[in-house]
């Protein structure tokens, strides 16, 4: 039995399929692609440093070189992204029942469950799926924990927030490179199949 189980949220909990195009056409109508890609360039250089950083530093790269400020990314990536997906999530998007049931069975045999995902507003996206968020014991977010993943700090905070030994927690997740990340603090990855 694992002390503690973290369930990675986008492309785990649910099935991202068409997300990006769904970005891809709302940012052309908003006027933000530029920003949309820029965001996603920071993220994958952000998550390749393995390097502590937060939201401060990820606006900051998202902003680098272009005429907004850091301040101004901010105000878009909590504006307008995180709402937009949200509301995607709520329009066309559903929980993934086998791992919402595993998730249920780890609770049930005495682990803790938690959700750390590479994006913030998890309550807010995990309600727009449908789910209950009270089921887990923490809604967590990486950059809130100092990087982004595979930063081995971000899996030592999230171990630490639950008061966890690394070494009896396990992560589940769609993605090797970064949510695999974990194995580098002695957790287990579990791949999503």
């Amino acid at each position: 039995m694992y002390e503690a189980v973290f369930f990675d949220l986008d492309g785990t909990l649910y099935n991202k399929k068409g997300m990006t195009r769904r970005f891809i056409w709302a940012g052309l109508r908003a006027g933000c692609l530029r920003l949309l890609a820029r965001e996603r360039k920071a993220r994958r250089r952000l998550s390749a440093s393995k390097r502590l950083a937060g939201y401060d530093t990820l606006f900051t790269e998202i902003a680098k070189g272009t005429r907004y400020t850091p301040d101004q990314v901010r105000t878009w990536y909590n504006e307008w992204y995180m709402p937009k997906m949200v509301s995607f999530l709520k329009e066309h998007y559903t929980i993934d029942p086998a791992i919402l049931a595993m998730a249920q069975d780890f609770k049930a045999q005495g682990s803790k469950i938690a959700i750390l995902s590479d994006y913030g507003c998890v309550r807010e996206k995990f309600e727009a799926l449908g789910g209950d968020p009270a089921m887990f014991d923490a809604l967590l977010d990486a950059p809130s924990l100092g990087g982004f993943k595979p930063c081995p700090d971000v899996f030592l905070a999230a171990c630490g927030r639950l008061g966890a030994d690394p070494a009896r927690c396990a992560l589940v997740g769609d993605r090797p490179d970064t949510d695999g990340g974990c194995a580098a603090v002695g957790m287990t990855f579990i791949p999503k199949t």
